[in-house]
């Protein structure tokens, strides 16, 4: 009301029509956008991610990178104390930075460090255990010596997940990396050769099931005594079963069927094997049974935490706690075997 009457003040010229608008101005950068271009990478972490530290100090956890290289990353979560991030592109490449041996490395999450040279991966892995030791107050005099075989083909265990999509489509193979997706895969580097032989065939046999919906996710293990195969299976289904023990017998298999959704249980269908794997050592060998007794569930990671979680027994036959026997001491008829070396 003040202004009533009077004529406002004359403003300055702009030289910008009204029709054109102002020029747009140029946006304040989103925490994170380019923080981490030009990164210096550190070291590794633990569970395989690099670290690094942008300008302000703060910690990011770098996927895809090397310690010693200088990467742009992208930063795709950001937490209070640290952020996450990936590389868009390496500008200094470590020397042992390698081609990863697997073709489904991008996506699968099954493996984090096949683009570190094999070597460099087992200097990392004695890193790790001398620093949890140190953790705990366990002093390690010298390096400890390491038990390693191939770089390729040692793993004797694997889950594969299985799944039916809207379309009808069946996956089955591992999850991709931060999500539940499965990445279809027909064979894999890491695995021993009778496992990986194994996955194009589980495929087809999956495929050809009247309830393929039903299967929840098949678990692999290979042993002295052969190949074991365990179907987990949602509900029962007197056909797939029988087309399950046909497909044991063609393939050699132990044949095991975890059927049921809320408390399932572990019925073989081919004669119960005491299975057992021979790791061999410094002029010596290790064995390490199970005859994998229905009563017994292995504990599970989220409870166990690091691998594996507890044993009992003398170390020429350790005896890992399963879930049932917990608290209650172990025995021989109760072992479990962890998986294979690497």
């Amino acid at each position: 009301m003040a202004m009533l009457g009077k004529r406002r003040p004359r403003r300055e010229r702009s030289g910008v029509s009204g029709l054109q608008g102002r020029q747009p101005q140029p946006k304040p950068a989103a925490p994170g956008d380019d923080q981490a271009q030009g990164l210096r990478i550190e070291r590794l972490a633990h569970d395989g991610r690099e670290v690094a530290h942008d300008a302000t100090g703060k910690a990011l956890f770098v996927e895809g990178a090397l310690p010693g290289e200088r990467v742009e990353a992208a930063v795709h979560r950001t937490r209070k104390r640290f952020d996450e991030a990936h590389v868009r592109e390496v500008l200094e490449a470590s020397p042992e930075r390698v081609e990863p041996p697997c073709e489904y490395y991008a996506r699968c999450g099954g493996c984090d460090l096949q683009h570190l040279a094999v070597p460099a991966q087992r200097r990392h892995k004695q890193a790790v255990l001398v620093d949890l030791l140190a953790r705990q107050g366990i002093a390690v005099d010298g390096e400890p010596e390491l038990l390693a075989g191939a770089g390729q083909g040692y793993r004797r265990r694997a889950r594969l997940g299985v799944k039916l999509d809207a379309e009808g489509q069946l996956h089955l193979g591992f999850r991709a990396r931060h999500s539940h997706r499965l990445v279809d895969i027909e064979h894999c580097t890491i695995l021993v050769p009778e496992l990986d032989a194994l996955l194009v065939p589980l495929h087809r046999q999956v495929a050809s099931l009247q309830a393929p919906r039903q299967v929840g996710h098949l678990e692999l293990l290979a042993s002295d005594q052969g190949v074991t195969l365990v179907v987990r299976q949602l509900k029962e289904h007197a056909a797939d079963r029988e087309a399950w023990r046909t497909f044991g017998a063609e393939h050699g298999l132990h044949l095991a069927w975890l059927a049921g959704r809320d408390a399932p249980e572990l019925e073989w269908l081919t004669p119960r094997p005491t299975l057992s794997c021979r790791v061999p050592g410094v002029g010596e060998s290790s064995t390490w049974a199970s005859p994998l007794e229905t009563s017994c569930r292995p504990m599970p990671r989220s409870t166990a935490g690091w691998w594996p979680p507890r044993w009992t027994g003398s170390m020429a036959s350790p005896t890992r706690r399963c879930w049932t026997c917990l608290p209650g001491s172990a025995t021989s008829a109760c072992r479990w075997p962890p998986p294979g070396p690497g």
